[in-house]
């Protein structure tokens, strides 16, 4: 997962299938900070499939790792799912004043006009 995150936290849906016959019961651990997932705990049905909701929570600027581990019921297997996230800050647009939004507009669309304007004669 690799997402930029500005004021709310994103998610991603992780799909975990069951091919067996019967249904299998998955607990999992939380991820460290910033990942959250979401349900720790959960049962796929008989060649069903069930997701797992994985987020990042806002906070500083960076690259993040961690793993998701989700232990299958009367089994020694452990599911392990790698997590990568990005945060970045908000962009230098989303700073502007309303009004030097609408400059900023104004002088592409002129630059627009202005090039094709030239491109015709």
């Amino acid at each position: 997962m690799s997402q930029a995150c500005r004021a709310a936290a994103p998610t991603a849906q992780i799909p975990v299938t069951n091919p067996n016959p019967v249904p299998v019961s998955l607990t999992c651990t939380a991820p460290a900070t910033p990942f959250t997932a979401t349900p720790l705990a959960f049962t796929i049905p008989a060649g069903g499939a069930a997701p797992i909701s994985i987020g990042i929570s806002p906070g500083g600027s960076g690259s993040y790792t961690g793993t998701l581990n989700c232990a299958i019921a009367g089994s020694s297997q452990v599911l392990t799912f790698n997590l990568g996230g990005i945060l970045v800050p908000a962009t230098a647009v989303d700073a502007l004043a309303p009004w030097s939004r609408w400059m900023l507009i104004l002088l592409m669309l002129c630059g627009g006009l202005a090039l094709g304007y030239m491109r015709r004669h």
